[in-house]
């Protein structure tokens, strides 16, 4: 996915996650599953799905909060809600927590 991702192809990486066994997934350590719902939110931000993206953003943060700290995340946090008319209270508290102003 992120190979798909760094040559901008947002829509295939989005395929090939959801082809993606749940179990094979679920064998990763927490900060490996962080990183691929990471990447997943990344994809569905390029494909204008922000409700998704922010998901698996909140759900990469209760899995591994120190993942979702990093720069380039919190950058991402930031764009997610420049680009809601009206960002939720999670994105928002997400924000909060990545040391973003509201």
């Amino acid at each position: 996915m992120d190979t798909l991702l760094r040559l901008d192809d947002a829509c295939t990486a989005i395929e090939v996650a959801q082809r993606l066994e749940p179990a094979a997934v679920g064998v990763l350590g927490r900060e490996r599953r962080a990183r691929h719902l990471i990447t997943v939110a990344r994809a569905r931000a390029l494909t204008r799905e922000r409700a998704l993206a922010e998901r698996a953003l909140l759900d990469a943060d209760r899995l591994a909060p120190e993942e979702v700290r990093r720069p380039a995340v919190t950058q991402l946090v930031g764009e997610l809600m420049e680009l809601a008319p009206s960002p939720s209270a999670d994105l928002t508290a997400l924000a909060g927590r990545c040391g973003l102003r509201s």
